[in-house]
Order: C-alpha cells, then sequence, then structure tokens
C-alpha cells in the first residue's frame, strides 16, 4: 500500500513538472490525481484513526450525485466494516458493520459515547446480541442503530450518539 503511495506521489510530481503551462489540460489532469492520492492517503488515516484494522478497499463512490470516500476495512474479530467520509473534506458520513463478534470499540466523534457503550445499553435493553449496526445523522442527531435477532424476525434499537440514551418510539396518542 506505501509501494503504491509513493508511486503515485512520483508520477503526481512528474506530471506537474512535465508542463511549463499551469492552465493546461495536462496539468489539469495532473490536479485530478493530486487530489485522487492525497484524498486516499487523507481517507486512510481517518479511518485508521477510528480503529485498529486492516484497510481492504478504498474506493470513490456516489451518493446521490455526490463523491464519496467509502473504505472497507478488516476488523480484530474477523468481521468487516464499512466506512464513508465527504470526498473533499473527509468528514465522517456513516459506518456500517455484519457479522463478527463486534468485539471492537469505536468513538466516532469526540463527543459521542464509544461504540461499545452503546452497543452495551442496546443488548442491555434487548437482552439479544447485535447482528449489525451502523453509525449515522438521523435528522440532525448522530446516533447508533443495531439490529438483533428475535422470534418475530429483526428488530432495530437506536441509541443517541450523544447522550448514550435508547431512542424509544413515541407512543400514538
Amino acid at each position: 500500500m506505501k509501494m503504491k503511495f509513493l508511486i503515485n506521489l512520483l508520477s503526481v510530481i512528474l506530471c506537474l513538472t512535465a508542463s511549463s503551462d499551469i492552465h493546461s489540460s495536462q496539468n489539469n489532469q495532473c490536479f485530478a490525481l493530486a487530489d485522487s492520492v492525497f484524498g486516499i492517503k487523507r481517507v486512510i488515516v481517518a479511518a485508521e484513526s477510528l480503529m485498529q484494522c486492516e484497510i481492504l478497499k478504498v474506493e470513490k463512490k456516489f451518493a446521490k450525485e455526490i463523491p464519496v470516500w467509502k473504505i472497507i476495512a478488516a476488523t480484530n474479530d474477523g468481521g468487516t466494516i464499512a466506512i464513508e467520509y465527504t470526498f473533499t473534506e473527509i468528514e465522517l458520513i456513516q459506518i456500517t458493520a455484519e457479522g463478527g463478534l463486534f468485539d471492537y470499540d469505536i468513538l466516532p466523534m469526540k463527543e459521542s459515547v464509544t461504540f461499545k457503550t452503546a452497543k452495551n445499553i442496546a443488548e442491555n435493553h434487548s437482552g439479544l446480541k447485535t447482528m449489525k449496526w451502523s453509525f449515522k445523522k438521523v435528522k440532525q442527531n448522530w446516533e447508533y442503530n443495531f439490529w438483533v435477532y428475535t422470534k418475530s424476525g429483526k428488530a432495530q434499537l437506536r441509541v443517541d450518539a450523544v447522550s448514550g440514551e435508547l431512542i424509544l418510539k413515541k407512543s400514538k396518542k
């Protein structure tokens, strides 16, 4: 991975020095390559700062025609996790994970409770183990979503990411 990054970096440097016209189409291609190379490195660093993992795949995707970085990583418990970031600002969009023991911890934001804390809240409330989970913004609030398997099928439990409180559906009057 590091060798590929160094080769791409060298390509960017050679590309930019090969043309004397800063507005040439060649330089525009070089700037696009540089943005991609440095963006990939920044998003990998961001993902690795969330948790100890092995990056398996990094790709540029489009969500509602907006470019995003999607990272697939192997967790230390044998599962996989998908992390999405904004393309230019490298801001967290969401985290999702299916399968595995979920025996790890993540602090997605400074002001949030940890994944392990939120998982314990959901599992203690339901008495069941998590099958998959996600961390995402819903309206203006960040929340963890946990899916557990019940006799009637899958159930979803929601935990407020900042307060750590279980989000229960309000009863209709």
